[in-house]
């Protein structure tokens, strides 16, 4: 019986350990790589996906629920820019 119950509470913690690691947040700063000031309100994608955010003003980013993928980072070295008028 006692290890029944052994068990089955490992068998339970083992399912929620599981379901925690099933999302996770993925966050971070766009900024110019000149001035290294945040770019407001630039579009980030999450590559081979069609989840996609807006920064803020301040040049942050969430994506606050993602699973998991093997660690690959590739950030584009273009942008595209608008001349504002006058």
């Amino acid at each position: 019986m006692k290890y029944l119950r052994l068990l089955l509470v490992g068998c339970g913690w083992m399912l929620t350990m599981g379901a925690a690691q099933a999302q996770g947040k993925l966050s971070g700063v766009v900024q110019d790589s000149a001035t290294h000031e945040p770019l407001a309100f630039a579009s980030v994608f999450l590559a081979n996906t069609t989840l996609g955010v807006t920064t803020t003003e301040q040049g942050t980013f969430v994506f606050p629920k993602v699973r998991p993928a093997p660690t690959t980072w590739w950030a584009p070295t273009w942008a595209t820019a608008w001349p504002r008028s006058p």
